[in-house]
């Protein structure tokens, strides 16, 4: 399939078929894999590894602190496929139970910790969630997190907590965890300030290694500024997340690009008119529903006007919940459109800078996994992104042949050869980040290319127009 991948900042245009993200479904394992994966929890590799984390000096701390430790020949020796996964489930059961106890008290006093600043936050059960907590045990299966953010914003520090009082009690999901927490700040813009995002990431984290949340079922909500909050934190944290909703909000200079693998749902009351957020949010619905048109597999959305209704929904807005719930986190997505805001990250889903890259806000670069082949756009701004990290784990591609990593519109890649399996590249990614919902999706390889600038006059493939 030629790929349409379109660097324009006004065009997005990434088709994926269906078939490919298919072949991302877990894999079942036959009676030959299950006697494979027992193999490899006795490779040499594998056995070294075990042993270096069960180190009296090692086993109490984060993988971060362990990487400069990983020089011996095993930790950058090649694996099979079953010996990273082995390899995988290791590192990342490290590395959650670590983060747990460094998190513990924090959730237990409910009360964040990141970036210098701290959150406040409230939990509250519902459906198997609550029964698991009035029995005292925990199911077998993990539950779903919807983290609500309150409104209020540059105002009285006493008019904030009122407000977050009321985000408490505001929405009931038939089941999981329902997490309020109260703004760190008391500005205009307190739920899109940079140090929201570290927040946000530590609160997930918590949740999912000491309350059993499932990290591909997280869902952000937010009211009035705590949906401002989420036009702006979707888009840049959208691998955290399985969907999001916005209520009564703003976008400021929000783009939706970085919505491409996020379901978004915006509802406002249609007279609601202060700051023109009901024309706002119509527009910006519209805005979705052009790039879903361009590229039917990503950019799921729902757009609802209430009539009749201001600023105030009465509580209509609680549709958003179960529609929210209707969908699971695509962590490996086969397609990725990154646009940096202007809190800036240093990687995306399967995509990343390296370190000695500056991420640079307003950047936009794409990518398009199909087979072997990773196809990427030239970034825009030109020389804003001069090298990119694209990370790899089994079935797709198969590691076990040659990748390749070409830029769109040329033939010559920019990468060919194998790609191999390593305990160096997979404790890398559970360093990184640890949110992830198995050890599957650990990435156990990388490739890191330099990507040209896009030449004046470049011919780029048709799409129908969309503003960010």
């Amino acid at each position: 399939m030629p790929s349409r991948l379109c660097c324009c900042v006004m065009t997005v245009s990434l088709m994926i078929s269906a078939g490919a993200a298919a072949a991302w479904a877990k894999p079942v394992q036959a009676p030959a894999a299950r006697t494979a994966a027992a193999a490899a929890e006795t490779s040499l590799a594998v056995t070294a590894l075990k042993a270096f984390l069960a180190n009296s000096e090692h086993r109490s701390k984060p993988m971060a602190e362990l990487l400069p430790k990983l020089g011996e020949s095993w930790a950058t020796a090649p694996l099979t496929s079953a010996e990273a996964w082995a390899a995988a489930r290791a590192l990342l059961a490290h590395e959650q139970t670590v983060q747990a106890g460094m998190l513990k008290a924090q959730w237990d006093a409910r009360e964040i910790a990141a970036a210098g600043t701290k959150m406040k936050f409230t939990v509250k059960r519902f459906g198997t969630a609550a029964a698991a907590a009035l029995a005292n045990s925990e199911k077998p299966g993990r539950w779903p997190l919807y983290i609500s953010m309150h409104g209020g914003g540059s105002t009285t520090a006493r008019t904030n907590d009122q407000q977050y009082q009321n985000q408490i009690n505001l929405y009931q999901p038939a089941d999981g965890l329902y997490i309020a927490p109260r703004a760190p700040t008391d500005t205009w813009n307190m739920w899109h300030q940079a140090h929201v995002d570290a927040l946000l990431t530590a609160m997930i984290l918590a949740a999912v290694t000491l309350d059993n949340v499932d990290a591909d079922r997280v869902y952000l909500m937010g009211y009035s500024a705590g949906g401002d909050g989420v036009y702006q934190l979707a888009p840049r944290m959208a691998d955290h997340f399985a969907a999001a909703a916005m209520m009564a909000g703003h976008p400021n200079d929000a783009s939706p690009l970085g919505l491409r693998n996020l379901p978004f749902a915006i509802q406002v009351g249609a007279n609601d008119s202060a700051f023109d957020r009901a024309n706002i949010a119509r527009k910006f619905g519209e805005t979705i529903a052009k790039l879903h048109e361009a590229d039917p597999e990503g950019y799921i959305s729902l757009t609802k006007i209430h009539e009749g209704k201001g600023h105030w929904m009465e509580r209509q807005d609680a549709l958003a919940l179960p529609w929210m719930a209707e969908h699971t986190r695509s962590l490996w997505a086969p397609g990725v459109v990154w646009k940096q805001s202007s809190v800036t990250h240093n990687e995306f889903y399967w995509l990343a800078l390296p370190p000695n890259v500056k991420p640079v806000a307003g950047s936009l670069v794409m990518a398009e996994r199909e087979d072997d082949t990773v196809t990427i756009s030239a970034p825009e701004p030109a020389g804003s992104i001069p090298s990119l990290t694209i990370y790899l784990r089994d079935p797709m591609p198969n590691l076990n042949e040659p990748v390749t990593v070409k830029l769109h519109g040329s033939d010559k890649p920019l990468f060919r050869g194998t790609v191999s399996r390593t305990i160096a590249a997979a404790a890398s990614a559970v360093a990184r980040r640890a949110d992830y919902a198995t050890f599957m999706d650990v990435p156990v390889a990388a490739v890191t290319v330099t990507l040209p600038e896009a030449k004046a006059g470049a011919p780029k493939p048709d799409a129908p127009a969309a503003k960010p």
